[in-house]
């Protein structure tokens, strides 16, 4: 069974994609993306650990979800940077290199070490 198959992604995306063209709202997209990774997050904990195409996808959008944040005034960033950096702590242990990506990618954006 490809437990993927229940986890949607290019339904997601596109819908987080058309949203974003339609407000112009970059914090609002923003959050939805995080959501997007928060509930991959979630569905690893409900089904356990899925493919590398799963956390590959995931991955993506908590790059791009950093990118965003990191053109954001700094007085904005605060909230998301909390969220991301939530996210890469608490994937510690899930497989294919998940966790190492996601904190490369969060204190190669915010040099917190």
């Amino acid at each position: 069974m490809n437990r993927t198959s229940d986890f949607n992604f290019e339904r997601a995306e596109k819908a987080i994609s058309d949203y974003a063209k339609a407000t112009g709202d970059d914090e609002r997209t923003t959050d939805l993306m995080i959501y997007f990774v928060e509930c991959g997050y979630q569905f690893t904990l409900d089904y356990g650990d899925i493919d590398e195409v799963f956390y590959d996808t995931l991955i993506e959008m908590y790059e791009k979800a950093v990118g965003r944040v990191r053109r954001m005034p700094k007085n904005k960033q605060g909230p998301f940077r909390k969220r991301l950096e939530k996210i890469m702590k608490f994937t510690d242990g899930i497989g294919w290199g998940y966790h190492d990506d996601l904190g490369d990618l969060y204190y190669g954006a915010f040099q917190q070490r």
